[in-house]
C-alpha cells in the first residue's frame, strides 16, 4: 500500500466522513429509521404534492422524474453498469404509471411503499427544491406608500405646502 493510500485510509478513519458512514451502517442494518408510527405518511405525501405543485413546468412529471432521481440518473446508471440501481430505477419509474398515463395516485400508492428515510428525504428535497418558490414576494414599503397617496385626494397643493422650498416645487 502507497503511504499516500494509508494516509488518506486513516483520515477517512477520523475525519469527516466517519458520522456519515457510521449513521449509513447502522440505517442500513436496521433497513430504515425509527419513528414510523409517529408521522402520517399521507400528510408527508400531501406535503409533497404540495411543494411540487410550485414547479414551474409539469408538476407531476418534475414530481416522477425527482422520485426516480433519487436512485440515480439513469443514463449514469446505465452507463456505470449498474444493473441493480437501473432495475430499482425502472421499478420506481413503472410505479408511478396507470397505463400509459404518469399518475397521481398511483404515484402516492408507490409511495406508501418507500422507506421512511426515503420519504422524509423526498420531502427535504422538495423543500429544498421550491422553497424560495413558496415564499410570498413582499413589495417594499415604499411602492405601498405610493400607491395610498394616489388613492387619497391631496388637501394641500405643493405650492401651498410648508414643505416645499420654492427651489423644489415640482413643475406640473
Amino acid at each position: 500500500m502507497k503511504l499516500s493510500e494509508y494516509i488518506r485510509k486513516q483520515f477517512s478513519r477520523f475525519g469527516k466522513k466517519t458520522l456519515r458512514k457510521n449513521i449509513h451502517n447502522y440505517i442500513s442494518k436496521k433497513k430504515d429509521i425509527c419513528c414510523e408510527d409517529e408521522v402520517d405518511r399521507e400528510v408527508i405525501i400531501d406535503n409533497i404534492f404540495e411543494l411540487y405543485s410550485h414547479s414551474l413546468d409539469d408538476s407531476i412529471e418534475t414530481l416522477h422524474s425527482d422520485f426516480c432521481k433519487f436512485i440515480g440518473y439513469k443514463a449514469s446508471l446505465k452507463s456505470s453498469n449498474d444493473k441493480k440501481g437501473l432495475d430499482l430505477w425502472n421499478q420506481i419509474d413503472k410505479s408511478g404509471y396507470k397505463g400509459e398515463e404518469i399518475d397521481e395516485n398511483e404515484i402516492k400508492k408507490a409511495l406508501h411503499d418507500v422507506p421512511l428515510y426515503f420519504l422524509l428525504a423526498f420531502l427535504g428535497y422538495g423543500y429544498y427544491k421550491f422553497k424560495d418558490v413558496r415564499e410570498p414576494v413582499v413589495e417594499p414599503e415604499t411602492v405601498k406608500m405610493d400607491t395610498l397617496e394616489k388613492s387619497f385626494t391631496p388637501s394641500v397643493t405643493p405650492e401651498e405646502s410648508p414643505l416645499v422650498t420654492p427651489s423644489r416645487t415640482p413643475t406640473v
